[in-house]
């Protein structure tokens, strides 16, 4: 799953993983409104962090509570992939995509 999903990301495709939809370069995050209708916000890679609690992996941007998805490991699949190769980005110095880990040679 991993590297043919990194592939698919290269082409330029969307994966859906529960409420989130993910590209190569940045994630769709929901933004939640007390008032009014829920917005996507589109986040690039060096925007958002991540974290786990309660049986669910959630991601979210940086600067703002109020926009994040929750992904059950449970209900939603491939959830430990994602969070992996979001580490594994996050900690490559330089890396811009998910797909720059395919890259890296070391």
């Amino acid at each position: 799953m991993g590297t043919n999903l990194l592939f698919s990301l290269r082409s330029d495709e969307e994966v859906r993983f529960g409420n989130a939809i993910v590209k190569d370069d940045s994630i769709i995050l929901t933004k939640h409104k007390l008032f009014g209708a829920n917005q996507s916000i589109r986040c690039f890679w060096h925007q958002i962090h991540y974290w786990s609690s309660d049986g669910n992996f959630y991601i979210g941007m940086k600067n703002d509570k109020n926009t994040f998805v929750c992904l059950s490991y449970l209900r939603d699949p491939n959830i430990r992939v994602l969070e992996f190769l979001i580490e594994i980005t996050l900690k490559t110095p330089g890396a811009k995509l998910l797909s720059d880990v395919l890259n890296n040679n070391d």
